[in-house]
C-alpha cells in the first residue's frame, strides 16, 4: 500500500447549512446523520499555520458543497462525487 501525502479537512454542516438543506429538500435524511464530507489537500507549506492554509481550499470546498445539495445528478455532464443530495465519496483537491 501506497502513502498519501495529504491533510484531511472533514466538514460538517452548522445550523445555517441544517436549515438551507432541509429547505431544499425536506424529505432528505437529516444533515445531523450524515457522514462529514472529507477533503485531502496537499500537504504544503507546513511552516504557516493552518488557519492561513485553510484560508485557499474554504471556496472551492463550500462551492462543493453546495454543488453536491443543488445539482442535478440526472442533467449533469460531470463524474461528481454526488449520489443523490449528498457527496458520497472523498472529493480530491489539488
Amino acid at each position: 500500500m501506497g502513502v498519501v501525502n495529504r491533510c484531511a479537512i472533514g466538514i460538517r454542516a452548522r445550523s445555517p447549512m441544517r436549515a438551507w438543506a432541509h429547505e431544499m429538500e425536506p424529505e432528505a435524511p437529516l444533515i445531523d446523520d450524515l457522514e462529514p464530507s472529507l477533503y485531502l489537500i496537499p500537504l504544503q507549506d507546513l511552516d504557516r499555520p493552518p488557519e492561513e492554509r485553510l484560508r485557499e481550499h474554504v471556496l472551492p470546498i463550500f462551492q462543493e458543497e453546495l454543488r453536491c445539495w443543488c445539482e442535478d445528478p440526472s442533467r449533469s455532464l460531470s463524474s461528481g462525487s454526488c449520489s443523490g443530495s449528498m457527496c458520497a465519496s472523498t472529493a480530491s483537491s489539488t
